[in-house]
């Protein structure tokens, strides 16, 4: 949700990567992948969630954990600690169509603050 929430606000001039701390193989939630689609029209609903040590993460400017356990497992990471931001955002993953909907009102909210401060 926040890559896509990203992508869209961000307009093409910068580009956000999903990537968990500890990602499952279940793909994205329904509700997380409607939520999206009705927001913005971005099917996310195939999206594969990924380890983020997979990525290289010497690529990013920013690096944002959604949640204070992400956040300290992220800072494990050698050279990431000036690029890394917590945004305690409570995952709703499993929980009613409704708590995503305050999620992604949250991550809008967020991610707007952040292209502002850039």
């Amino acid at each position: 949700m926040a890559a896509a929430t990203a992508n869209v606000i961000f307009e093409g001039s910068a580009s956000a990567e999903s990537a968990g701390a500890s990602p499952d193989n279940t793909g994205a939630h329904q509700n997380a992948a409607a939520v999206i689609w009705r927001r913005y029209g971005v099917d996310i609903s195939a999206h594969i969630p990924r380890d983020v040590r997979s990525l290289d993460l010497d690529a990013f400017d920013h690096v944002i954990a959604i949640g204070t356990s992400a956040y300290r497992t992220l800072l494990g990471i050698p050279n990431i600690e000036s690029r890394l931001r917590c945004w305690s955002i409570s995952d709703p993953y499993s929980r009613p169509a409704e708590v995503y909907e305050q999620c992604a009102t949250e991550l809008e909210q967020r991610v707007r603050s952040l292209r502002e401060g850039l």
